[in-house]
């Protein structure tokens, strides 16, 4: 049986959300593609990554004018 510290600092954990990194648009906010931890070790430069690749294999598409944010 759980007692009622342990069951107290489980739900602080869970209810403190989770940061990941969004490829998004820099005003309205909207993303294509998100990183977290469980996508890769360093999500923030999995995201710039993606974003530099897809800048320059697509630069005239809509999505090659976002940018990287962290997102909590």
């Amino acid at each position: 049986m759980t007692d009622s510290k342990e069951l107290a600092a489980r739900l602080r954990k869970l209810a403190t959300g989770r940061t990941e990194w969004r490829v998004q648009h820099p005003v309205e906010k909207s993303f294509c593609i998100s990183f977290d931890r469980s996508d890769a070790l360093n999500p923030e430069h999995a995201a710039r990554k993606w974003l530099e690749y897809f800048q320059r294999e697509y630069p005239h598409h809509p999505h090659a004018d976002y940018e990287v944010a962290e997102v909590r």
